[in-house]
């Protein structure tokens, strides 16, 4: 088969991205053809395109008419749809529609429903939008705490809404849970056809070596993700606590970096205070005498490369490296702040 894939990429790369990507290699893997449309919101970070955000937003007319022409000159057999949101709009969906193609899309989140996607506010579940509508994103400002940005999403999903833009679409929900959520959100205010709510989880890469056997794994947990509310970091740790002196070691691996404009967006002091803090409810001192720990205690090398440098500055020279892997005993500290 000839398949497009339609996705609008945040301006910064989360799991949304990593899925439209994964299931591109998996359709081509299979031999199908495949062909891409994809944009980022990074487009419209400044000057014109920015003004001109909000109305493609809710109806970007020349990526629409991009989405027909593909389909029609590349005589393409079925379209699937991941992000829309901002800069490509539902208005693709329609497009997508009227050439007579089947168009599947992905719901990620429970956007169709709920302008920031999470139902979540304040720390706490929030169905207000998916049951009495969406003027209560409006008066909470819930798409990034903004009236203006919340008013540009709530006018796109409800204009659509009212165009049954999503009528005859195939939609995907991720989980069980999230088409029954999905459903009886749609039975209150309908967005879509019911029969044609499906479950298709994400796909995963499996490892192509041996996986090590449950007996010979070590005793660890690991949250790999964002430090914010919604990843669940918060629910981990409160399980973590509950297993008391019988938890595993929990690891968390809290920031992905892939260019030097990402790492000056991180400081790692700061990260592991948050974490410390968010585990034990104290801080972290920055500055001082690393705290005593028990000699001899050993840990593996993650990075792919490490230096080990001839004193205790960062100019100082490379005495020797270490690799990933590799498992080293500690028997001092010092930490120069």
């Amino acid at each position: 088969m000839k398949i497009l894939l339609v996705h609008c990429h945040y301006r910064m790369p989360g799991g949304e991205d990593a899925v439209f990507a994964a299931e591109r290699a998996l359709l081509e893997r299979r031999g199908h053809q495949v062909i891409v449309y994809e944009r980022s919101n990074e487009e419209a970070a400044h000057g014109l395109p920015k003004a001109l955000l909000p109305l493609h937003a809710v109806w970007n007319h020349a990526a629409a008419r991009d989405i027909k022409h593909i389909i029609k000159t590349q005589n393409i057999d079925a379209v699937h749809i991941h992000n829309t949101l901002l800069l490509l709009s539902p208005a693709v969906v329609r497009a997508a529609k009227s050439t007579g193609v089947p168009v599947v899309q992905t719901l990620h989140n429970f956007r169709l429903f709920c302008p920031n996607g999470i139902l979540l506010r304040d720390g706490r579940v929030c169905e207000d939008c998916p049951r009495h509508g969406l003027s209560c994103a409006i008066r909470h400002r819930c798409y990034r705490g903004s009236l203006a940005q919340t008013l540009v999403v709530a006018a796109a999903y409800g204009l659509h809404r009212r165009l049954g833009t999503w009528r005859g679409v195939t939609m995907v929900a991720l989980t069980e849970f999230d088409r029954q959520k999905l459903l009886e959100f749609n039975r209150q205010y309908p967005m879509f056809d019911a029969d044609r709510l499906v479950v298709k989880p994400n796909p995963v890469c499996v490892p192509s070596g041996p996986v090590n056997p449950w007996g010979d794994r070590k005793n660890q947990m690991l949250f790999a993700g964002r430090l914010e509310e919604l990843k669940g970091l918060r629910t981990v740790l409160e399980a973590w606590r509950l297993l008391g002196d019988a938890a595993p070691a929990l690891l968390v691996e809290c920031c992905f970096v892939d260019s030097a404009a990402d790492a000056q967006r991180f400081d790692a002091d700061k990260m592991a205070a948050a974490i410390v803090r968010g585990i034990t409810g104290q801080t972290a001192a920055q500055t001082g005498a690393a705290p005593a720990q028990q000699a001899g205690y050993h840990v593996r090398i993650t990075a792919s490369v490490l230096n080990v440098r001839r004193d205790h500055s960062a100019s100082s020279a490379v005495a020797t490296q270490v690799r990933k892997g590799e498992v080293y005993t500690i028997v001092d500290e010092y930490n120069n702040g």
